[in-house]
């Protein structure tokens, strides 16, 4: 058996970077450069927090005002086609497993209607006559930027 004797009265080292943010003295973590107080103060988190709230803003107006006012140019179009990029799945499982803003919401089936107007998804049953969502040419254009 073998005794390590460990020294607690010498204070820990810290080696970590310190917050950029103004008058703060805190680590941050992983390198980053604030720590988690003020990582709101990052233009990145920022710009992630923003692009959230206009999709939270635009899922309320969609179920309020229905097909019209999706956005197809939106953040919630982009994760919709995103995701059914490479493969056929039930709007359900897509709603539920990849856009978390269409989470038991009422706007969900006005989403499907406008991308199947806009023609970049189509429907078709599966052998389980289940209705699967899949792209057309059209909507892979536009996932892929063509």
């Amino acid at each position: 058996m073998r005794i390590i004797m460990v020294d607690r009265t010498t204070p820990k080292k810290n080696s970590g970077r310190r917050c950029e943010a103004r008058l703060c003295d805190e680590t941050t973590r992983e390198g980053k450069p604030y720590c988690p107080k003020h990582v709101l103060g990052c233009v990145y988190a920022e710009s992630v927090l923003n692009k959230r709230q206009a999709a939270e803003d635009e899922v309320r107006d969609v179920a309020k005002r229905g097909v019209e006012a999706v956005n197809l140019n939106g953040l919630i179009v982009e994760e919709i086609l995103a995701a059914i990029e490479n493969k056929k799945m039930t709007f359900r499982r897509l709603v539920k497993d990849h856009v978390v803003h269409l989470r038991d919401n009422k706007a969900a089936p006005h989403y499907l209607t406008a991308l199947r107007r806009a023609d970049l998804v189509e429907v078709e049953l599966n052998t389980r006559k289940t209705e699967v969502v899949f792209l057309t040419d059209k909507g892979l254009r536009a996932v892929r930027g063509d």
